[in-house]
């Protein structure tokens, strides 16, 4: 049987033009240094167009 382990990660006040391919680098740097692998990365922002 095996497990599977989830990390959910939430930036608050980080807006979308904030998460570049810096970002995403550095965070998938971190993830690989701590044996996590990242299947997706949302982003989402409260500035909805009506």
């Amino acid at each position: 049987m095996s497990s599977m382990n989830g990390l959910l990660l939430l930036f608050e006040g980080v807006s979308t033009d904030d998460v570049t391919e810096e970002f995403l680098g550095d965070l998938m740097d971190v993830a690989e240094d701590n044996d996590l692998l990242l299947t997706g990365i949302s982003v989402w922002g409260d500035e909805l167009e009506e």
